[in-house]
């Protein structure tokens, strides 16, 4: 009897070192400090200035027709091929991609969300930047064109992988910054994942009205929303005032409730179904398991307060496409702001 207790006892000690080992082991301050942290796409040198002289501001492209082409003498996105995990380096902070398609069948794909979150382990804070799809930025062969367009072109290259290599390299370039990880997930994915977590709670600061199911959201009360409704409203844009801007808030205020909602305590029974559903959803990334655990021990440990959220600075206008040869609504970044804010994605 004594000899079946002592060996309890020391089955329960060794799986608690190995338990103790591999919390200290994936705790984000020291996973990501002993790891040597990847660069897949480094900032290439742009000629962003001259790509806004031929621009049309918003009340001249509703007022005219035509618009002058932006695309003579620019100098285009020059895009590497290679190993998108072939360069590391040691660093504080890293900035990690989150890209969201906007999958159709068997056409090729547009990425309809971007976000880049700069991840501070040591010190607990993450900053997110949001990315309007309609931002104006140079793209290889095409010229100046929107940046959900990047993927579009890169897959019907070279497929899913080029699409990604695409999308990456032109944030880069954009934001002057190095990107060390990606993430690329599609909507039917978001709702598995979403329903897998038994769904969010949200507030809203006003109604909203999805226009894909024809109701309205109210804002009296927390809302309680599975994954097919939290889609709507991270796709729902026709409805607000602000337009996509309003979007992007509402992508953003039900990403916070997700990562919330998955690390709550009542959801730990369900750490393998959850996984499983965020594994499937994920299409494409190089963040390792050992680094989705090590994450998920941050947001644990983050309050809305440590996550500050912006939106790119810019303005609206008018210009013609070269892919689709049409006059297109822009977003047209402000240089200036930009390089202000993007400090914080340029921590190295």
């Amino acid at each position: 009897m004594k000899k079946g207790i002592r060996i309890t006892l020391f089955v329960i000690v060794l799986f608690g070192c190995i338990g103790g080992y591999y919390y200290i082991k994936l705790k984000p301050v020291n996973h990501f400090a002993e790891h040597k942290i990847p660069q897949i796409a480094i900032p290439e040198k742009v000629d962003e200035l001259k790509v806004q002289d031929s621009l049309q501001s918003k009340e001249e492209g509703e007022k005219q027709e035509e618009n002058a082409d932006i695309t003579k003498g620019r100098k285009a996105i020059h895009l590497q091929k290679k190993n998108l995990d072939k360069k590391y380096k040691q660093i504080d902070s890293f900035n990690l991609l989150l890209l969201g398609l906007d999958a159709r069948k068997q056409e090729a794909s547009r990425t309809d969300v971007i976000m880049l979150a700069n991840i501070h382990p040591e010190q607990e804070k993450i900053t997110v930047l949001s990315i309007p799809r309609d931002t104006l930025v140079q793209v290889e062969g095409v010229g100046a064109t929107k940046i959900n367009h990047a993927h579009l072109l890169g897959e019907l290259k070279g497929g899913n992988g080029s699409g990604t290599e695409a999308t990456i390299q032109t944030v880069s370039n954009l934001c002057k910054c190095t990107i060390n990880y990606y993430v690329k997930t599609n909507f039917e994915g978001f709702i598995d994942v979403v329903d897998a977590v038994g769904g969010i709670e949200i507030e809203l600061k006003e109604p909203i009205t999805l226009t894909d199911k024809n109701i309205t959201l109210d804002n009296k009360n927390i809302l309680y929303l599975d994954g097919d409704l939290a889609l709507s409203l991270v796709r729902e844009r026709k409805s607000l005032s602000e337009g996509d801007f309003g979007r992007q808030q509402h992508q953003a205020l039900v990403l916070k409730s997700l990562v919330k909602t998955a690390l709550q305590p009542k959801n730990i029974p369900k750490v393998p179904t959850i996984y499983r559903n965020v594994k499937q959803a994920i299409i494409d990334t190089n963040v390792s398991e050992s680094d989705i655990f090590s994450m998920a021990m941050l947001f644990k440990g983050i309050t809305t307060e440590d996550i500050s959220y912006f939106q790119l600075p810019g303005n609206e206008g008018y210009a013609m496409d070269p892919l689709v040869n049409s006059r297109l609504y822009y977003w047209i970044p402000d240089v200036n702001e930009m390089n202000e804010l993007l400090k914080h994605f340029n921590k190295e």
